[in-house]
Order: structure tokens, then C-alpha cells, then sequence
């Protein structure tokens, strides 16, 4: 709401400027340790994000694309950013370039009967 009411007139980059540098990192706040599986969550957080695109490019037609509309912007998808995230923390995790002890939590296979095994294969950890 306080965008619509302070920037309505304002050029496409300043709209787009102030959503990614506002509302997208509240968005993506601890997106690699919290990244929910109920679909009905996913679709919530990228409502937010269809939304900040018709206000972007100012188009609030109902029959315009907000895909298209998310493609010429250039922008992912939330979902594939905390995907992102995700595989950042992993590989600083798999090189200890993240501080902490993560031995506990990557125990290595180091099982080598076929040809796909390498040094970064872990076990899942079963939790009760």
C-alpha cells in the first residue's frame, strides 16, 4: 500500500528499484534454512511477488500476463532464488567457507561400487 500511494507516478526503475531493494529481501529473509513444502505457502509468497510486478510495470489489466510480464522484467521466481540459496549454503558448507562445525551434519558416503561416486555424496540423517 505505501508504494501505490508514494510512488504511483514514479518511473518503471525507480518502482522496480525500491521493490527489490524493500520488499524482495524481506521476502527472501532466511530463505535457505526456511523453505516451506505446503504449495499453498509457495503460492502466497509469489502472490506477493505477481502483485510488485503489475505495480512495476503498471499494468493492472486482468488480461495481461503476469509471466510475461515477470520474463521482460527478468526476474525468478522466489522459488528458484531460495533454490539458489540453498545450493550457496551448501557448497560454502561442502568447502568450509561457512563458520561452524557442519560435521555433524555431513556425514560422507564414502561408498565407491559405481562410477557416480564422488566426495560429495552425504547421508540423509534420519530424525525421530
Amino acid at each position: 500500500m505505501f508504494f501505490n500511494h508514494k510512488l504511483w507516478n514514479c518511473p518503471k526503475t525507480v518502482k522496480e528499484t525500491a521493490h527489490k531493494s524493500l520488499v524482495r529481501p524481506k521476502l527472501q529473509n532466511a530463505c535457505s534454512a526456511w523453505d516451506t513444502h505446503h504449495q499453498k505457502d509457495k503460492a502466497t509468497i509469489e502472490r506477493i511477488q505477481r502483485k510488485a510486478a503489475r505495480f512495476v510495470t503498471g499494468d493492472y489489466d486482468r488480461t495481461t500476463s503476469v509471466t510475461e510480464m515477470l520474463q521482460d522484467l527478468q526476474w525468478d521466481t522466489l522459488e528458484t532464488m531460495r533454490r539458489h540459496a540453498r545450493l550457496c549454503i551448501m557448497y560454502k558448507m561442502c568447502h568450509g567457507l561457512l563458520d561452524g562445525d557442519w560435521g555433524g551434519y555431513l556425514i560422507t558416503n564414502r561408498e565407491r561400487r559405481t562410477q557416480a561416486g564422488h566426495d560429495f555424496k552425504f547421508y540423509c540423517i534420519k530424525t525421530t
